[in-house]
């Protein structure tokens, strides 16, 4: 018997035992508003998924989800030490620990949107073979997690914030927000490699290695105005720089930003987790039809 295709009429709607639609991957709805609405009517499987994401990552660990907080924390930590004591740093008007701080924020928001996405289609490629689950509860499982640890490192730096005594302005309501743009571009770009992934799973070396090297093209530890051009255009025209000069104004310069940056900010968020979203859900399907 063929394979149904996406003309084929589709059967009725068969409700589940509580009253929403079962998923059938022999007849998906497409596109990117029916992947948020099957989101958005499995939240409390995404609620476990988020759960299991975290207590598998921390299982039988002491400090548990705590080594969310101690990477970081460790991170700027060393960077203080060496880039404070050993180089020349330029006035930012902070002290250089809070500098650093927020700059890890960021990156590490980058780097765990876009490897944990990334990699989640081939950790899950076995559990979508047998449970035909729609790949997208995945996807925002682990945003979710992904959140979670953002929350705990954001309050790690406004803790900081304030030991240093720099204080928190009313501004830092908005960087929630800042980071959440900043998770779904990069998320967006996770879902993008993860459709990659499943083919040539090599991909993820090199996304690695981009990222780390993409982390020295934004200024975590360095003031763009330490730099001379091309290396300023090309720090400028980095994304992730935009991302970070927002979530700094919001975080302890009391700048909400100007419309343009916000503007851009959010615009390459949202393209960007559509068009992960739209990629991630087909690599999910021929998952499944693999299996």
């Amino acid at each position: 018997m063929p394979r149904p295709t996406a003309r084929t009429a589709r059967p009725p709607r068969i409700p589940s035992l509580d009253g929403g639609p079962v998923y059938d991957s022999a007849y998906p709805e497409v596109g990117v508003l029916a992947s948020l609405r099957r989101v958005a009517t499995n939240t409390r499987l995404v609620s476990l998924l988020v759960h299991k994401e975290l207590t598998s990552r921390y299982r039988r660990s002491a400090l548990g989800v705590i080594w969310a907080l101690v990477t970081p924390v460790l991170t700027v930590l060393v960077m203080w030490l060496v880039f404070e004591n050993v180089l020349p740093v330029a006035d930012l008007g902070v002290p250089y620990a809070v500098y650093l701080a927020s700059g890890i924020l960021a990156l590490t928001a980058a780097q765990q949107g876009i490897i944990a996405l990334g990699s989640s289609l081939q950790n899950y490629e076995s559990l979508l073979s047998r449970i035909h689950l729609p790949a997208e509860i995945l996807a925002a499982g682990s945003m979710g997690a992904i959140a979670v640890h953002l929350s705990l490192a954001t309050v790690a730096v406004l803790a900081l914030q304030v030991l240093l005594g720099v204080g928190v302005p009313l501004t830092a309501l908005l960087a929630p927000a800042v980071l959440l743009t900043l998770l779904a571009f990069t998320s967006g770009i996770g879902m993008l490699v993860a459709g990659i992934a499943l083919r040539l799973p090599d991909v993820l070396h090199l996304v690695g290695i981009a990222i780390y090297l993409l982390g020295f093209l934004t200024p975590t530890f360095f003031p763009i105005s330490a730099l001379d051009d091309p290396g300023r255009w090309i720090v400028e025209a980095n994304p992730l720089t935009g991302y970070l000069e927002l979530l700094r104004g919001c975080l302890y310069e009391g700048e909400v930003g100007s419309a343009a940056r916000w503007i851009v900010s959010v615009t390459l968020g949202v393209s960007m987790l559509v068009a992960g979203t739209a990629s991630f859900a087909r690599a999910g399907r021929r998952a499944v039809v693999a299996g």
